[in-house]
């Protein structure tokens, strides 16, 4: 059920639209890769237009897609944000709770069926970042987003300051930073702090094009 702010900030965000461009926000990631907390940081802190889709219906939405099929129009209109999660935290996110990720990378034609299939999760999810690597090189207004930026409170009021900053968001004076997430109730930020930063290519590469200029 829509909650009032959702509603109200919904509402406000699709006026802001019409006069603003570069006001509609799209989110992608794979399962598991916190795109339900971001949704919610974006939601109750800055009056955007989140674009959503589900398996189901406005596929190309989807914030699992792994290779959405979106028109110049989007792009130029639009900022897209890749969550990325590092390989090996991502799976023991899937070991601790897969969530639907066994069920729908089928739709995209994969056919990962459990985790022991360890080559193909890493594949997919080589993939699934690779292919937003190549559309950076052409539009600017993607922006991958790394985890840990979102795993203590001043990383987060950096990372606010940074997009308000670069995208002129119209937002609230107080940042809102959620402790329960929608559809995640075992969310726990402990889960994730100790883990080291990856060091793989793939890694490296999602860091480098992180630039955090304010």
């Amino acid at each position: 059920m829509i909650q009032y702010y959702q509603f109200k900030n919904r509402a406000i965000s699709k006026f802001v639209s019409i006069f603003k461009r570069n006001n509609n926000v799209l989110i992608y990631g794979p399962q598991r890769s916190f795109t339900n907390f971001f949704h919610q940081y974006l939601e109750r802190n800055f009056f955007v237009n989140i674009k959503k889709g589900t398996a189901f219906k406005n596929l190309d939405y989807y914030k699992h897609n792994p290779k959405p099929n979106l028109d110049k129009k989007t792009f130029s209109n639009s900022v897209i944000f890749i969550l990325y999660k590092d390989l090996d935290l991502w799976i023991k996110s899937l070991e601790r709770n897969p969530m639907d990720f066994f069920e729908i990378n089928k739709l995209f034609n994969h056919n990962i069926s459990n985790i022991k299939e360890v080559e193909k999760i890493k594949q997919y999810h080589k993939n699934f970042y690779n292919f937003w690597i190549e559309k950076k090189k052409f539009f600017p207004g993607i922006e991958f987003v790394d985890y840990q930026e979102m795993l203590d409170d001043n990383s987060i009021y950096s990372f606010t300051k940074y997009i308000k900053s670069k995208y002129k968001y119209l937002s609230y004076k107080k940042i809102y930073i959620p402790k329960k997430v929608r559809f995640s109730d075992n969310f726990n930020k402990k889960n994730y702090k100790n883990f080291n930063k990856g060091d793989s290519s793939l890694s490296k590469q999602i860091q480098s094009l992180i630039k955090r200029q304010i």
